[in-house]
């Protein structure tokens, strides 16, 4: 690719990945938990998700996680520079001129009444452009492919033995060190 020109060159790729050696830990571990620690606040969810899990449905184990992460998501916002005087919604009574650097409100987004269908709600069948996990377009994160199947089958794993619940008091609370998750307890029955 890179002698027809079309590809990335050898610094991209390597930026890449050693982006993806030093993220893929730290963002997986984040995201699961945050899946769990949603779940265990909805149990009527959770109830469904471990019967999905137990029936082996991966797809609907998935559609539980990307929705789970929705409610409590990896990434809340991302920082971007603009090269240029960049505008957004053309045409629209939302445009805007951006400028420098930007926050890109990732959770908001996802909860945006004007671009999404009942956000409040905790939807299966939520269309995947509804969601904003892995970022948008020119900056769409490098391992969402792995991602969409590595983050259902990690909650497939948790749920398809005994039924869980998060332990009582502050054992059962997501704990975190610095913005990291370092605990999470649950109960299997």
């Amino acid at each position: 690719m890179q002698r027809d020109g079309d590809g990335p060159d050898d610094d991209s790729i390597r930026h890449n990945l050693i982006g993806l050696i030093v993220g893929w830990i730290p963002t997986v571990s984040t995201a699961f938990t945050q899946v769990a620690d949603e779940l265990l606040n909805r149990r009527a969810e959770l109830d469904a998700a471990q019967a999905a899990a137990r029936a082996g449905d991966r797809n609907l184990v998935a559609a539980y996680t990307f929705e789970a992460l929705r409610f409590h998501p990896q990434t809340w916002a991302l920082l971007r520079k603009c090269a240029a005087d960049t505008v957004v919604a053309a045409g629209t009574e939302r445009e805007r001129t951006l400028r420098a650097t930007i926050l890109v409100a990732i959770e908001s987004g996802m909860f945006d009444e004007t671009a999404v269908t009942t956000p409040d709600r905790f939807r299966l069948d939520r269309p995947w452009s509804e969601y904003l996990h892995f970022g948008h377009g020119l900056h769409r994160c490098f391992g969402e492919e792995i991602n969409r199947v590595q983050l259902p089958a990690l909650l497939l794993a948790l749920l398809e033995g005994p039924r869980i619940a998060r332990a009582p008091g502050a054992a059962g609370s997501l704990a975190r060190t610095g913005p990291f998750p370092s605990a999470l307890r649950v109960l299997f029955s």
